[in-house]
């Protein structure tokens, strides 16, 4: 990766953890749009949960009792794993046959 582009993605990546630190003490407590708009509806009667078990449920690492730290970690783990999927989707949809890449 060129000297430019890793100062780059670090800078992303700091700026947007000191976002999730700065941010989380605002973060509202009330549902999210689709809960909400499926309470209103009634659509919420209907719910039979997920297939997957959620890590972070309503955005809190369950593990923590500080609700702020709660909110901070799971949004870090957020960032990191929506990097790590961009990431690799950037490294897989790059390459070509002969093993180069399209982008550099």
């Amino acid at each position: 990766m060129k000297k430019i582009n890793r100062r780059f993605v670090t800078g992303f990546l700091l700026t947007s953890i000191l976002i999730v630190v700065l941010l989380a003490p605002f973060a509202s407590t009330h549902p999210d749009g689709l809960e909400s708009v499926a309470e209103k509806t009634g659509l919420s009667k209907f719910d039979r949960g997920t297939l997957i078990k959620a890590i972070f449920p309503d955005y809190e690492a369950t593990f923590v009792r500080n609700p702020w730290l709660s909110t901070v970690i799971s949004g870090i783990v957020g960032i990191f794993a929506t990097f790590a999927l961009a990431s690799g989707l950037y490294l897989i949809l790059t390459r070509r046959k002969d093993g180069t890449r399209i982008l550099r």
